[in-house]
Parts: structure tokens; C-alpha cells; sequence
């Protein structure tokens, strides 16, 4: 049985019961802070629910946020405190900006101008003991971030194909020498652009940060396109990746009914894309604190 909710910022929300079990399904395409609330609501409904499982799809979500990215690893992890959930590592000229974040207990609420309007205290999710992670080659940045943070903490069990392999981050560049070029709001206004650089690497607690080839799943390998004849919506129980994970908790992997189609060709080539296209960025006050 399934009933939805739905939030902005968050693509869709289920709640599946299977006896005695509630697992809570969540979609969410992008790590953006101006949601930070909308977010935290979400959990808010799986905490109230009490929910055993989290089945998260992050298939379509190319990255964002870093500070978004520790608030949802925050919602997760049961037992969530001040331990360190990732480390920014600089270039060797840059050494003195290497800092850290750790899970955090509140976080920053802001407008859709991503200004800071208030904060939270965080839904956390006392409940669960390990987090199902869909995944695609879209699945990058602060998505890996999630995946390589929580690894060291509770089992991560992935399904679908190949994420991305994106363990770098970049923080935006204004024309604004008085602010060491990281200010907006004093930036030279007949200046449209600014610059996205790369400037850190990230590692979880453990110091790993060996995924710039991605992901690989490690509960089942499943590629959508196997599964052409019978496309679902986000949410539907019969949805080929989505099935797998419900099925690994009902206890009942390996007996799926949805029939693999093995002979399907796509029509073109996929776009690649390239490292900028898909997002982990961190905000000035970090750089400034």
C-alpha cells in the first residue's frame, strides 16, 4: 500500500507498507539550499510515520549544495551528532583553507535570493540501520557525497548503474576585489558572468575519495533501458530499480516479475557531458569562516 506527499523542492514522496514494515521513498533531483526546509519537511513526515526503511533516488540529481548534502546525510544517520561526515582538501597552495563538516543537528533555512532567513532543528530518522541509494550516470557530486560520507557509518546499498564520478567542488568567483572576489553584492555590476572553479577535493571521515570513476552498485547493477517495454512513473511499485530495492527488504530478491527486454538499441548516442555540468559547490562563508 502507498500513499504520496508532496513537497517543493522534493520530486516525489511515498510511503510503502509491507506488514510491519513503512519504507519512505524519496526523489530528489537537486542538492539546493533555497529547499533546506521543504527538505527537512519530508523527513519530518518519515519521522512521524516511523519508518524502517529509505529507499533514496537520486538517479536525476546532479549535485549542489555541500552544506544541503550534510543537512540530508544529518536526516539519515540515526546516530548523528558532531562526528565528521566530510573533509575539504585544497590544493598545496591553498592548505590553510582545508577545513571539514561535521553532521550537524540544525541547519540554515534560506529564500529563493539564498539568503539565510532562519534555521531548523533537523528531522532526524532514528530508525533505520542502513539506506537504499538508486542511481544513474546522472547521479554526481553532492550525491557521491552522500553515498562516500555515509559509508563509513551504515550500510549503503546501491542500485542501478554507475554513478558519475564527480569528487571535486568548486565555489563561484565575482568581480568584487574587495571581497577577495567572494561577494555578489559588491561585485562590478556591468559584469554578467562569473567563475565556477574547481578548487577541493573531498574525502569521508576515513579519508576515501576513490570514486572519481563513480560508484559501482553493489546490491544489483540494473540499467533502465533493459526495462523499455514496461517505463513507470517515480513511485510505482513495478518500476524495474525501484522494484529491486522493495523486493531486497520484503526478503524476496531475485524473484522479480518485471521482464527484462535485452534487445533494445538506442537510437543515438547519450550525451557524455562534461565535469561542470554537474555541481558541488560551497558557499563563501565557508571560505571565510
Amino acid at each position: 500500500m502507498c500513499c504520496n506527499l508532496r513537497k517543493p523542492g522534493v520530486f516525489k514522496q511515498s510511503l510503502f507498507r509491507y506488514r510491519w514494515k513503512k519504507v519512505g521513498y524519496l526523489v530528489y533531483n537537486a542538492f539546493r539550499s533555497s529547499y533546506n526546509d521543504e527538505l527537512n519537511d519530508a523527513f519530518g513526515f518519515f519521522k512521524d510515520q516511523n519508518i524502517s526503511e529509505l529507499v533514496l533516488d537520486l538517479r536525476l540529481n546532479g549535485g549542489g549544495s555541500v552544506e544541503t548534502s550534510v543537512y540530508l546525510a544529518s536526516m539519515i544517520y540515526a546516530n548523528a551528532n558532531t562526528e565528521r561526515f566530510a573533509e575539504l582538501i585544497f590544493n598545496s597552495k591553498q592548505q590553510d583553507e582545508n577545513d571539514y563538516y561535521n553532521f550537524a543537528n540544525t541547519l540554515n533555512v534560506y529564500n529563493s535570493d539564498s539568503e539565510r532567513t532562519g534555521t531548523q532543528a533537523i528531522n532526524r530518522l532514528s530508525t533505520l540501520n542502513q539506506v537504499y541509494i538508486l542511481t544513474s550516470g546522472n547521479t554526481a557530486s553532492a550525491s557521491e557525497m552522500i553515498i562516500n560520507g555515509l559509508a563509513p557509518y551504515m550500510p549503503v546499498k546501491l542500485i542501478g548503474t554507475t554513478t558519475y564520478g564527480k569528487n571535486v567542488g568548486s565555489i563561484t568567483l565575482y568581480d568584487s576585489p574587495s571581497s577577495d572576489y567572494l561577494n555578489q553584492s559588491t561585485a562590478n555590476s556591468s559584469h554578467l558572468n562569473a567563475l565556477q572553479p574547481i578548487v577541493f577535493q573531498i574525502y569521508n571521515k576515513n579519508g576515501d575519495s576513490d570514486y572519481a570513476d563513480g560508484f559501482i552498485p553493489n546490491l544489483a547493477e540494473i540499467k533502465e533501458s533493459d526495462y523499455w517495454n514496461v517505463t513507470l512513473p517515480f513511485g510505482d511499485e513495478n518500476e524495474a530499480i525501484l522494484k529491486t530495492a522493495l523486493d531486497d527488504i520484503r526478503g524476496i530478491s531475485g524473484r522479480s516479475t518485471v521482464t527484462k527486454q535485452g534487445d533494445f538499441k538506442l537510437l543515438k548516442t547519450p550525451l557524455t557531458g562534461n565535469k561542470f555540468e554537474n555541481e558541488m559547490y560551497i558557499k563563501s562563508d565557508f571560505i571565510s569562516r
